[in-house]
């Protein structure tokens, strides 16, 4: 938290960490434009089996 941040160069008190979580999630419905899907509705179901969109 006291480091400093240095324009343009790389430091070592600044370290990148990748945060790898995977969600399985449903698909709860899509949009087509032209007879193409154009977006797809994802969510998931929460302990009671209600649906949320996410």
């Amino acid at each position: 938290m006291n480091s400093t941040y240095i324009v343009g160069g790389k430091s070592a008190e600044w370290k990148k960490i990748k945060n790898y979580k995977d969600s399985i999630a449903v698909i709860g419905g899509a949009t087509y434009r032209s007879g193409i899907v154009n977006s797809v509705l994802l969510g998931l179901y929460d302990k009671q089996d209600q649906f949320w969109y996410i």
